[in-house]
């Protein structure tokens, strides 16, 4: 399959915008976003879906569903959970880092995202995911009892 992508340039001014239409029907600036800006991420992804009938964007990228986040508030086997789901931390740590701020009141929120912060650094350098997210739940009960 052939993924033909149209680009449409205006300028007003100083400023040139580019519209992206593809034949796939995605928005290429939310796919964008999604590749943290990184267009060659966009394109790659564009390819691997090309044959594929029906496709979650967010699944695609390793996204976790916004159940499974709050998931990780009330459940105490949320580690073990999703380790089966085969998510990413880092991409669980930043969504969570996102989600953070609605739970909870502001003293226990930063608290606990500099945990947060220190099992980042941890995951980032190799450490076992299971016991890093084990980790974050026992921190998560403590800090928010």
């Amino acid at each position: 399959m052939v993924i033909r992508t149209r680009i449409y340039l205006s300028t007003k001014g100083d400023h040139t915008k580019i519209k992206l239409q593809n034949s796939l029907n995605i928005n290429v600036n939310d796919l964008v976003n999604l590749c943290n800006n990184d267009l060659r991420k966009a394109i790659n992804a564009m390819q691997s879906i090309a044959p594929l009938k029906e496709y979650d964007m967010n699944m695609i990228f390793g996204q976790i569903n916004e159940e499974e986040l709050v998931l990780f508030f009330t459940d105490k086997n949320f580690a073990s959970k999703f380790m089966r789901m085969n998510y990413c931390i880092i991409n669980f740590i930043n969504q969570l880092s996102d989600v953070l701020f609605s739970y909870g009141d502001e003293s226990c929120v930063s608290e606990f995202l500099i945990v947060l912060s220190d099992v980042e650094e941890k995951a980032a350098l190799g450490c076992n995911d299971e016991i890093l997210l084990s980790y974050l739940v026992t921190k998560r009960i403590e800090i928010f009892k």
